[in-house]
């Protein structure tokens, strides 16, 4: 087994982000750096297919800004209350595939890990954004499958 040295988890944030530290954790040697990522996907301007209404448009960054706060408030909580000090966290905007392998190249990661919830049909052995985080990792992927909601 590979000895890992620069980890990097991509998470949604939720309870089981705490099995994904876990897991890093693992296999991790006692000098391996473990950092996280969290991507927002651009909030988008168009419903099915239709132009949003013009207002909509115009408070586009202040809804981008209000996600952002709350999920960097949602991270400084759960830094806290379960000691996860250890951890470099990041939120970046961005579609979260993308984001992840960009990441995962500008910081010269070895071991990129994620958790897939899955979906139905084709895409039950990985959800979306594990799939697209496998083409062109530019390190090892773990794909944790989880049983949350």
């Amino acid at each position: 087994m590979a000895n890992y040295k620069n980890i990097l988890i991509a998470s949604d944030l939720g309870l089981e982000t705490l099995d994904l530290l876990d897991k890093a954790r693992l296999l991790a040697t006692v000098d391996s750096k473990i950092s996280l990522i969290h991507a927002i996907p651009p909030v988008g301007f168009t419903y099915s297919g239709i132009s949003a209404y013009v207002p909509d448009m115009l408070r586009y960054e202040e809804i981008q800004k209000k996600i952002f706060d709350a999920k960097k408030e949602h991270v400084d909580e759960m830094v806290k209350y379960h000691k996860l000090h250890d951890v470099k966290w990041d939120i970046e905007y961005g579609k979260p595939s993308k984001v992840i392998r960009e990441r995962a190249e500008s910081t010269n990661c070895d071991l990129i890990i994620l958790g897939s919830h899955g979906e139905k049909g084709l895409r039950a052995l990985l959800g979306s954004t594990a799939t697209g985080v496998l083409h062109d990792a530019p390190c090892d992927v773990l794909c944790v499958r989880l049983f949350g909601d």
